[in-house]
């Protein structure tokens, strides 16, 4: 059944030309070989296959996967949170006009996510949301774990929620560019392994123990399982049931809203993405790779939802029935 369908792979990333130049001018990227290059700084860096900027080599490779994706394409870490107002503005407006292109030229291929501006003035991130969504199309926003020092659930950026509630798209959340670098020792790679989960387990605790879901209702989708939130969702729970100042923020046990968020699949091993399954519901889980980043296995991940215990409604729900209906995919 799943020869014939149009996967659509909710993960996978992109490094347009412009944002590209920007990482390489701050020493964020660098080439390793002409098949890989390196992304990030000191320990938290990470490597990514170099079709990640050169949109020709992805197609071919692409063609090998043994089944025909959609990739709905989002720029990765750092963003752009790092650069001066003014640089930011006009870097995020290049690269969402990249993606734009790259999705006009192959519609049938790739989706795109628009990236915003968030150390700027609220103002242009608002303006940029409606451009991204109203002019070109976009499919909806990856936004970053950490922004400076801040997180995505300060009251700043409440307006900018306002505007993404009514535009009616989604935001990816993904880690990566919060500083635990700064007080966490990453040898061994445990930034990427490890702490990158946590990030996103941290992000999505504040963002319903804020209430921020009550206010909003946005549609939120974690990057790799949501990290470690569906396991432990029943210490929040218990801190909803013993702590009256939790239950004045939220009107419901935490796990009711983890339950109305989206996941992607990458959690790598079939004991886990079953768990993440019971958990969410087949209506809230969809295919992911990370695509082209090392760590990604888009035919393994395949595979491995292929051998669980999956009706083929069900399998059909995570592989694209799902990604269709929440990013308004036209295929």
């Amino acid at each position: 059944m799943t020869k014939d369908l149009v996967i659509i792979d909710v993960h996978s990333h992109i490094y347009t030309k412009s944002y590209a130049n920007i990482l390489e001018k701050y020493g964020m990227l660098s080439k390793v070989s002409d098949d890989t290059i390196r992304i990030g700084k000191g320990k938290r860096t990470s490597l990514i296959d170099s079709a990640i900027i050169d949109i020709d080599k992805r197609i071919e490779k692409m063609k090998k996967f043994g089944f025909t994706t959609y990739q709905i394409l989002s720029i990765s870490r750092p963003w752009t949170y790092f650069l001066p107002e003014q640089e930011e503005i006009k870097a995020v407006r290049s690269i969402n006009n990249e993606i734009a292109e790259i999705v006009n030229k192959y519609p049938y291929t790739f989706g795109g996510l628009g990236t915003l501006p968030l150390n700027s003035d609220i103002r242009y991130s608002i303006e940029e949301a409606e451009r991204a969504i109203k002019e070109l199309g976009l499919n909806g926003f990856i936004i970053g774990t950490g922004i400076g020092d801040m997180t995505i659930d300060f009251p700043k950026f409440e307006p900018l929620y306002e505007v993404i509630y009514k535009l009616d798209v989604p935001i990816f959340l993904h880690p990566g560019s919060m500083p635990l670098d700064r007080v966490i020792g990453e040898d061994y790679r445990t930034g990427e392994l490890v702490n990158y989960l946590f990030e996103t387990t941290h992000v999505l605790s504040r963002i319903v123990l804020s209430g921020l879901l009550d206010k909003y209702k946005l549609k939120i989708v974690a990057a790799h399982g949501g990290g470690y939130i569906t396991y432990q969702f029943g210490r929040l729970d218990r801190g909803y049931e013993v702590y009256p100042d939790i239950r004045e923020k939220i009107r419901k046990k935490p796990s009711e809203y983890l339950k109305e968020i989206y996941y992607d699949s990458i959690v790598f091993s079939k004991e886990a993405l079953e768990h993440l399954i019971r958990f969410a519901g087949k209506e809230h889980v969809m295919f992911g790779t990370d695509y082209p980043f090392k760590i990604s296995d888009p035919i393994g991940m395949k595979k491995l939802l292929d051998s669980l215990d999956l009706a083929e409604d069900e399998l059909e729900s995570i592989y694209m029935k799902n990604a269709k209906k929440l990013y308004k995919i036209k295929l």
